[in-house]
């Protein structure tokens, strides 16, 4: 589990590099606010199985629709299904996830992301839902699901405000100065 959470860190740490080069940015812009001490977290996620009936009723889901808190999350999915992500141009429509094979990885932008760059990238809004091939059946029992997220976070003292580099020229800064810590606190305390 930890060679796993260690290669996971080099991965988020390298996309990291490669956003700052494709963006212009200074080298460590983002990459270099996640070493210290960071709190990513490697999470291995189940699903019970659940009657299709429930999922139908629509007060039911796997999980709701939310953001993730970190920078960015690295997602390993079985081949069960259901993991839905917002269309950015359609707010509140969802396009599954198809899953395309073993060694596939889905990369999230996350909240402290879409912070640090005052909304020049926007954090994935997504949920788990009715797999796919369930869709329009009203019987049956949908399986278990597994899946394992790496939640790449920055160092816990690091500020999650608004980068100097996202700062346009009227100086409009949608995010005050939080620490990466107190931002988890705060985003927690209102989902518990």
């Amino acid at each position: 589990m930890e060679s796993y959470f260690t290669i996971c860190e080099g991965i988020a740490l390298y996309i990291m590099s490669a956003l700052e080069l494709a963006m212009g940015l200074p080298k460590g812009c983002f990459h270099d606010r996640m070493l210290a001490v960071h709190g990513s977290e490697l999470r291995l996620n189940r699903y019970p199985e659940i009657d299709i009936k429930d999922l139908n009723s629509g007060t039911v889901s796997r999980i709701w629709p939310h953001t993730d808190i970190g920078i960015i999350t690295l997602l390993f999915q079985d081949t069960v299904g259901g993991l839905e992500i917002e269309d950015p141009d359609n707010l509140g429509h969802f396009e599954p996830v198809i899953r395309q094979g073993p060694s596939e990885m889905v990369v999230n932008i996350s909240a402290t992301l879409q912070r640090w760059s005052n909304d020049t990238l926007h954090a994935g809004v997504h949920q788990v839902t009715i797999p796919q091939e369930w869709k329009g059946k009203s019987e049956g029992v949908v399986s278990e699901r597994y899946s394992v997220a790496y939640l790449a976070k920055a160092d816990r003292k690091v500020s999650v405000g608004t980068l100097p580099e996202f700062v346009p020229a009227d100086g409009t800064i949608k995010y005050k100065p939080i620490s990466a810590l107190e931002f988890q606190q705060e985003r927690l305390s209102t989902a518990y």
